[in-house]
This record gives C-alpha cells, sequence and structure tokens, in this order.
C-alpha cells in the first residue's frame, strides 16, 4: 500500500513539473495588450494542460482546476478595457492565474495562515514512508495515473 502511495506521489509530482512546463511556454503568449486570434502552438499548450490536470489529486481539498487563459478572449478584454478607458485589471489578473494556481499548489498554509513554501508531493512521500495514514493519503489521492508529455 506505501508504495502504490508512493507511485500515486510521483506521478503527480512528475505532472505539477510538466504543468510548470507547460505555463513557461504559454506564458510569453499571451497578449499584454488589445489583441485578437490565438495561435496553434497555444491551442495545443491549452490542451495539454487540460489533460495533465487529471493526475493533480487535491492536496487538503483544493486541486488546479482552471484551464489555461483564452488568448482571445483575453486580447478582447484589454480592447474592451481600452474603450472604456480603464485599467485592465481583470485581464491582468487572468494572465496571471495560472502561475498563482501553481504556487498554491507547491504552498501549505500554516495554522496562522502563513505560507511555508515546499513541493506538497515530497512531504507527502515523507509521511507516507512512516506507514501510518498511508491508505488515507491514497483514498484522498486517488489514482493519480494521468500523465501526459508536453
Amino acid at each position: 500500500m506505501v508504495n502504490e502511495l508512493l507511485d500515486a506521489i510521483d506521478r503527480a509530482s512528475a505532472n505539477l513539473t510538466k504543468l510548470e512546463g507547460v505555463w513557461a511556454r504559454a506564458q510569453p503568449s499571451l497578449p499584454t495588450g488589445p489583441a485578437l486570434g490565438t495561435t496553434p502552438e497555444y491551442e495545443d499548450l491549452q490542451r495539454t494542460w487540460m489533460d495533465l490536470l487529471g493526475g493533480l489529486p487535491p492536496v487538503d481539498g483544493w486541486t488546479i482546476t482552471a484551464p489555461l487563459p483564452d488568448m482571445n478572449e483575453l486580447g478582447q478584454t484589454y480592447l474592451d478595457y481600452a474603450d472604456i478607458g480603464e485599467l485592465p485589471t481583470s485581464a491582468w489578473e487572468a494572465a496571471e492565474q495560472p502561475g498563482r494556481d501553481l504556487q498554491d499548489r507547491t504552498a501549505t498554509r500554516t495554522a496562522t495562515g502563513s505560507v511555508t513554501r515546499f513541493r506538497v508531493e515530497p512531504g507527502l512521500r515523507r509521511s507516507a514512508r512512516t506507514s501510518a495514514g498511508a491508505a488515507e493519503h491514497l483514498r484522498l489521492m486517488g489514482d493519480g495515473s494521468a500523465s501526459v508529455d508536453p
């Protein structure tokens, strides 16, 4: 049972690393001002992102579920803000959300609400080796079987 949990953690960690790679490639493609359209490469990254999300089990009841921003919708949002003469705050937030989600995935909150940075999966891996609660960890993680090469 512990080996199954460790395998699930390894798959989840690999998928998280792949998601970080997808985001690193996708982020520079996002518009930073008024623009319309998308690219086939970005659409491929969007599909890969969604495929990889299936391999991320919830940690403390939370996991990433949001797709990458739609380039065309984001560019249109910038156009809309330009038309009304306001700062495009919602466009900025939408463009930054995947990065924030990835940061949240690799952080844990302490009892006081402060954030302690570390990779969650290696922490679970260490606790699984004790075998205490391994069955519960495995049940909460599901099988974590989705793994896609970006």
